[in-house]
This record gives C-alpha cells, structure tokens and sequence, in this order.
C-alpha cells in the first residue's frame, strides 16, 4: 500500500520540504507520490515551488483563483492515486529523517487514522513520537 503525500500551499515556499520528504520517500523504498497544490499563490512564489514537479514522484498543480484551504485538501484527496493519505501544511519542519518511515509502519499495522501536529496520535491515542512542527 501506498502513501500520497498531499500539500497544499499559499504564498509560501515548499521546495526544502519537498525534496527532504522525496529523499526520504526514496530511502524507504515504499510506493508513494508527494502532491503540492498552489491556491494562487503571487507569482514569486509559483516559480519558487514549481521547480519541485521536476522531482522524481512530485506533482504540481495550481488553482486558478484561490479556493481556501479546505476546498484545496479535497480537490487534493481527489488528485491522490494511493489508498493512504498523508496531509501536511506547507510550514511544517521535517525534523527526523525517518518521518515517513513512521507512517509505512503505521500502513503494515493497518492503522486507520493517524493525525499530528507536534505528536502523532493514532486511533487508540498512543502517541508515537514527535516529528513534524508546523511554524505557525
């Protein structure tokens, strides 16, 4: 099973992030694909981001006005091509390399429902481990 990594964006720059979750989505050697979708950015920052579609495994796709953020993780859920859904914000530091690890292992025990911020909790509310934290 395989993970889609979905990210929507607005007037912020995800290149480092993308790249960091690709090396890391390479290392682990599981099925996957990161998705990032501008909700009409300014322009600096479409150029900035759009370079990450040349990434092995990344797609870049972009609103034609902005929609907000809940109608971008749907029509991002609706892009996705695997069965498991990882969504992050476009500010969120990945500081442990084996970030994506952690959520493959979560996959093989057939964890339904994971969710985070600074700790990921899954259904029965252990927590796991801290490992991404958005700059908000």
């Amino acid at each position: 099973m395989g993970l889609s990594i979905l990210i929507p964006v607005y007037n912020y720059e995800v290149s480092s992030l993308v790249k960091s979750l690709a090396d890391q989505l390479k290392k682990t050697g599981k099925q996957g694909e990161i998705i990032i979708l501008d909700d009409c950015s300014d322009s600096y920052f479409i150029s900035k981001n759009k370079v990450t579609s040349e990434i092995p495994n990344v797609s870049f796709y972009q609103n034609e006005r902005n929609e907000g953020r809940e109608a971008a993780r749907k029509k991002l859920s609706r892009l996705a091509k695997e069965d498991n859904l990882l969504f992050l914000d476009c500010d969120c530091e990945l500081i442990y390399e084996n970030f994506l690890a952690v959520y493959f292992g979560l996959i093989a025990e057939n964890i339904p429902l994971a969710s985070g911020g600074t700790s990921i909790h899954v259904l029965n509310l252990q927590i796991v481990n801290l490992y991404c934290i958005g700059n908000m």
